[in-house]
């Protein structure tokens, strides 16, 4: 199908296909991004939230907390005047089957959305046809609670915006990253939802500090060499050591992985883990137990490497030395 270029064609979509039209980081200093699929310049959704609600996925690969989230778009008509204001929601949802599923954070963020004028274009003119084009804009949100996004795990972001007049369209990107966006065409939030392709305008910010803290570990404290059969299943335990200058303990269990594996879970989603001095040295330790049979590990492999964050967001890494055992 293609893209509309033009106000007329545009108008000729919006009847049959109801919601369809056709970097640099702009995050404070402070802040990075950690997610973005930049704008393509080449049309937009329509995403009310009465009509017509849209959502795209995003997955990180690894744990993080989303602080602010800025995206692209416009709005429809062309030859009225930008609305006074915007009547922006913001979205997360879960996934499930590779659509929107539980409603995990919502945020009302009306008016307070930042909005700049880039000087570029939602739809670009088209002097043939007289098209002057739709003018772009920016749009930033700090979330009021940070959104805690687990590493590899699959989420949705859902805008939708009621301007005081005209309406409003999410930009298109041209990136070509999980291709493919939800529309509901009913409620916001249940759905139901239906495919659709093409990606989103949007970038997704953390104000975490990024630089990795090397951290002294020990797998299987109190053996050596540390021998682990893959098959065995049950778990390996690591301990993520105490220093004068480090409080293990500031470490959060569950962002934890050990070659890719995490903390293995008890009863109500529980870290398996325990505060212990094992080395001692007067010093509390963190010790996790992590799924062996989840362990990216290979016969070959002598080393291991422990990645994870405390519960101020600093990312922490580690390593010790193993041996693949038959």
């Amino acid at each position: 199908m293609k893209r509309i270029t033009s106000l007329a064609l545009s108008a000729i979509f919006t009847v049959f296909f109801p919601g369809f039209m056709v970097l640099s980081s702009t995050a404070a200093e402070a802040e990075t991004i950690v997610y973005e699929q930049s704008p393509g310049h080449f049309g937009g959704f329509s995403s009310d939230g009465q009509f017509i609600t849209v959502a795209d996925d995003f997955q990180l690969s690894q744990r993080m907390l989303i602080h602010s989230i800025t995206w692209w778009g416009g709005y429809l008509s062309s030859y009225l005047p930008n609305p006074a204001d915007d009547n922006f929601t913001i979205r997360l949802f879960s996934d499930d089957g590779g659509k929107p599923g539980a409603l995990i954070q919502a945020f009302d963020a009306g008016n307070n959305a930042s909005r700049i004028a880039t000087g570029n274009f939602v739809n670009p003119p088209d002097p043939f046809v007289g098209f002057e084009g739709r003018p772009e804009f920016q749009y930033s949100f700090t979330l009021s609670t940070d959104f805690p996004a687990e590493g590899n795990t699959r989420y949705w972001l859902s805008i939708v915006n009621v301007p005081s007049s005209d309406s409003w369209v999410w930009e298109v990107s041209g990136s070509q990253i999980n291709l493919g966006v939800q529309r509901s065409f009913s409620d916001p939030v249940f759905g139901p939802w239906a495919p659709y392709f093409d990606n989103t305008a949007f970038q997704l910010q953390t104000n975490q500090d990024l630089s990795r803290l090397t951290v002294t570990i020990d797998i299987k404290p109190g053996s050596f060499p540390n021998s682990i059969n893959l098959g065995s299943g049950g778990t390996v335990p690591v301990a993520i050591l105490s220093t004068p200058t480090f409080d293990a303990a500031a470490v959060d269990p569950a962002s934890v992985t050990l070659a890719s594996a995490p903390v293995k879970l008890k009863g109500k989603g529980t870290p398996m883990a325990s505060i212990q001095d094992v080395n001692n040295d007067g010093l509390l330790d963190l010790v996790v137990h992590v799924t062996t049979e989840a362990l990216a590990l290979s016969e070959t492999d002598t080393s291991a490497a422990l990645e994870g964050l405390t519960f101020g967001g600093k990312a922490i890494t580690g390593t010790d030395s193993v041996r693949i055992v038959p």
